[in-house]
């Protein structure tokens, strides 16, 4: 998912981080529209801004704004480092198989609550 050149200069983009639910129906056009002038980072939220029984629509809703992005690169624009934040190990196995076709957009994940309980199953999702 990475190349080099940003795995090297990544710590230091990040910069402030736009936080917004999956569901934020005006990403896209904000993004496109330079809506948030000096964005460098995005983190779109299935944990705790998602309601469990809607999490379902949440995830297809993000797929359909990853593509949106996805083509918005392809046709020249540029996109902030976005990342998306799951819920727990399993879910992100299950988040990275569904949005497998965002490789492209998509810079990484946020591990919610991360701590020695389910680094080891963070981890190993990593490594494989």
């Amino acid at each position: 998912m990475f190349n080099s050149k940003l795995a090297e200069l990544l710590p230091y983009q990040v910069g402030g981080l736009l936080y917004a639910p999956a569901f934020r129906s005006d990403i896209v056009t904000k993004i496109r529209e330079g809506g948030y002038p000096g964005l460098t980072s995005a983190a779109l939220c299935l944990e705790d801004s998602v309601r469990d029984e809607a999490l379902e629509r949440a995830e297809q809703f993000l797929k359909d704004i990853l593509s949106a992005l996805e083509e918005f690169q392809r046709q020249g624009g540029t996109l902030p480092l976005l990342f998306v934040r799951i819920r727990t190990p399993r879910h992100l196995e299950h988040v990275h198989r569904l949005l497998a076709g965002a490789g492209d957009v998509l810079t990484g994940y946020v591990l919610p609550k991360f701590d020695l309980s389910n680094a080891g199953d963070y981890a190993g999702l990593m490594e494989r």
